[in-house]
């Protein structure tokens, strides 16, 4: 799965990986450049390219439960929880 997504992120400019997210607070993001981000508005993200991103992969897989991976869409605000077998379980909007 972190093959998959480092190559997303090699190939789509406007993807970026983000290591942590704490999904509790949704304010602070450590992202693969060792930048933080506050989600408050959820919509920006400056890269070191200075490019405004509008949607993030979070890398949140479990390997010890083997259960889900999040993504979160800045403009919207929200995010997913994917089971690994690829099928929607949740959205709510980030507080």
């Amino acid at each position: 799965m972190r093959r998959k997504i480092r190559k997303l992120e090699e190939k789509d400019q406007d993807t970026i990986v983000i290591k942590k997210f704490d999904l509790d607070t949704g304010k602070k993001v450590d992202l693969i450049t060792g930048k933080k981000v506050d989600l408050d508005t959820g919509k920006k993200v400056d890269l070191d390219t200075e490019k405004n991103v509008d949607t993030a992969v979070i890398d949140t897989f479990d390997e010890t439960k083997s259960e889900i991976k999040k993504s979160i869409d800045l403009v919207e605000g929200k995010y997913d929880e994917l089971k690994v077998n690829g099928m929607k379980t949740d959205k709510e909007k980030l507080k």
